[in-house]
C-alpha cells in the first residue's frame, strides 16, 4: 500500500433553502469560494426499464465549500456574508487520507465459473489459476467486475465462447468481455465503446492481459463500423438500448450466433426477450443476480 499523504482541507457546511441555492453559489463565488459542492437528497424512482435517480423534492440542500485548513477565519466571513439569511455555518477539518492505499485494499480477486476469476493488477499474483483469470485495471471504464451485470456476462461468455469464434462486444466498457473471449480461443475480439476515455483502457487491459486480435473500436454500439458476421455478440448495455437494436443486430449475425444481453431489470426482461424473439432468437440461458438485474443467452438459427 502507498505511503503517499496528501493535503488536509477544511470542510464548510451551510443549510440553505433549495429554491436559494443559485443565489448562494454566486454569493460565494463573489467571496472567492470556489470550491463547492452541493448535497440534495435523491429520489430512487422504478422506470419502465430500470431505476431512475432524481433529484428529490426537497425543501433545504447542504452546501459544502472546501478551504485551506489554515483559512481560520472562512467560517466567520461566510457567517457574516450569509449567516443572517441562511443560518449558521458549520466547520470540520478534514484529515486526507492515502485514499488510493485504501481504495486499492477494498478491492478483490472475483471468482466467475468453472475455475476463471478477475481482478485488479496488484492482485493477479494471488489468482489461484493464472491461465484462467482476466486482469482488469479499475479505472474509468465501466466492467472492473464488481457490478452483478459484468460477472454474469462473464460466466455466460464462459458457457458460450467456441474456440474460433469472431466476437463482437458492443459497449465495451473495460474492455473484459471481450478479452475473456480471448482467453477462452475466441479468434478475434472487437470491443466497441463509445467513451474515448473507455477506449483507451480496453487497449491497455489489452495489453495486461496480452490479448492478441483486440480491437477497439471507438464509436456507438448502436451504429458500429464493424463488419460480420459474427458468432458471439455481448451487448451489456440496458433495456431501452438493446429493445432498439433489436431488428438491426441480425445484420452482424453468423448462423448459430450466440448473444448475451445485459444490463437489464426484472421487469423489464422479458419485454427485451421478446423484441428479440420477433427478430428469429431464441433464449438458451438466463441468469438472475442480485438487486434485480438479469443477463439473457439467445441463439440464431442455423441459417435464416
Amino acid at each position: 500500500m502507498s505511503d503517499q499523504r496528501f493535503p488536509d482541507w477544511q470542510e464548510l457546511v451551510l443549510t440553505v433553502a433549495t429554491a436559494d441555492l443559485d443565489e448562494v453559489l454566486g454569493r460565494l463565488a463573489q467571496l472567492g469560494f470556489e470550491q463547492t459542492w452541493v448535497e440534495q437528497p435523491l429520489a430512487h424512482e422504478r422506470g419502465p426499464d430500470g431505476w431512475v435517480t432524481a433529484p428529490a423534492d426537497a425543501d433545504q440542500s447542504l452546501v459544502h465549500v472546501y478551504t485551506e485548513p489554515d483559512d481560520t477565519d472562512a467560517a466567520a466571513r461566510l457567517n457574516a456574508a450569509l449567516g443572517d439569511r441562511f443560518g449558521e455555518v458549520h466547520s470540520q477539518v478534514l484529515a486526507t487520507e492515502d485514499w488510493l492505499g485504501q481504495w486499492r485494499q477494498g478491492r478483490r480477486n472475483i471468482d466467475l465459473e468453472a475455475g476463471w476469476s478477475l481482478g485488479p493488477p496488484w492482485l493477479a499474483d494471488q489468482a489461484p489459476d493464472r491461465a484462467r483469470h482476466i486482469i482488469i485495471d479499475p479505472g474509468l471504464a465501466f466492467g472492473a467486475g464488481d457490478h452483478m451485470t459484468t460477472q454474469d456476462c462473464c460466466r455466460l461468455v464462459i458457457r458460450l465462447t467456441r474456440p474460433g469464434d469472431r466476437v463482437l462486444d458492443l459497449g465495451a466498457g473495460s474492455g473484459v468481455l471481450a478479452i475473456l473471449a480471448l482467453k477462452l480461443d475466441a479468434s478475434e475480439a472487437y470491443a466497441v465503446e463509445l467513451d474515448r476515455l473507455a477506449h483507451g483502457e480496453i487497449l491497455r487491459n489489452g495489453a495486461l492481459n496480452e490479448s492478441r486480435n483486440l480491437h477497439g473500436v471507438l464509436g456507438d454500439a448502436r451504429a458500429a463500423d464493424v463488419q460480420g458476421p459474427f458468432d458471439l455478440i455481448l451487448a451489456n448495455i440496458g433495456a431501452a438500448e438493446l429493445r432498439a437494436m433489436a431488428p438491426a443486430m441480425a445484420a452482424w449475425v453468423a448462423p448459430r450466433a450466440r448473444l448475451v444481453l445485459s444490463g437489464l431489470v426484472e421487469w423489464a426482461a422479458d419485454d427485451v426477450v421478446a423484441a428479440y424473439t420477433a427478430a428469429g432468437w431464441h433464449e438458451i440461458d438466463r441468469l438472475t443476480g442480485a438487486h434485480e438485474w438479469v443477463t439473457v443467452a439467445l441463439e440464431w438459427p442455423e441459417s435464416e
